[in-house]
């Protein structure tokens, strides 16, 4: 989104400016914000840049760095991003890589869809469950969504019900909180004895990722 983007965010920023002082800059992917309502020069700009406060200063560091990317590497990937920009979501454009230097291998991975962007992350920790049906968690490697009794027991609830429907099942999911975190703060907060430690140490080992097998 801010590859070909030059609308202002420093000192200045979009809420704040009219439309016809917009009008002299460019939206997501370079698009000319002439000729536009203010309301409309909004929309062509990235969501995170309509808000109506300043830019926090991370924000504008990001800013800056995707605008020097596309600037450094514009012959490499110039193609590419006409495609990106053709995508009816923004959050389809937006690749968010929670993996540091790891291999670049997308499918090696846990993916979700996001309202922010596509989401990798790592294996050793797993993405929360949110209530949307849009934002199941992806098992890169098995190229699958995870199952119900994998949901269940990433929030420790083996032996409950879930409804028959898999939309309303995860939506159950997404608003759970995990069981043996309840149960060991629980424990912290209405007993103050021996059981406490033990309690902790027995939770802890129960919930090691490392035990958690594919679920059919």
């Amino acid at each position: 989104m801010e590859f070909g983007a030059t609308y202002p965010y420093e000192d200045k920023y979009p809420h704040i400016l009219t439309s016809e002082e917009l009008e002299e800059y460019k939206g997501n992917f370079g698009k000319s914000l002439k000729g536009m309502t203010k309301e409309e020069q909004l929309k062509n700009l990235p969501s995170y840049a309509r808000v109506k406060d300043k830019f926090p200063e991370w924000k504008k560091r990001y800013i800056k760095l995707n605008r020097q990317f596309y600037k450094d590497n514009k012959k490499y990937i110039k193609d590419i991003v006409k495609e990106l920009a053709k995508l009816p979501s923004q959050s389809w454009q937006k690749l968010e890589w929670n993996v540091g230097s790891g291999e670049r291998i997308i499918n090696n991975y846990i993916l979700q869809f996001r309202a922010s962007g596509i989401r990798i992350k790592k294996v050793d920790f797993f993405p929360s469950l949110v209530c949307a049906n849009t934002q199941i968690p992806i098992i890169g490697w098995q190229n699958r969504y995870i199952s119900r009794n994998e949901g269940l027991k990433l929030q420790s609830l083996e032996n409950i019900q879930l409804p028959e429907n898999d939309n309303a099942a995860f939506k159950a999911l997404g608003n759970a909180v995990n069981a043996d975190i309840i149960r060991l703060i629980a424990s912290h907060l209405l007993v103050k004895d021996d059981i406490v430690a033990n309690n902790e140490d027995e939770i802890v080992q129960n919930h090691n990722i490392e035990k958690y097998e594919p679920a059919g």
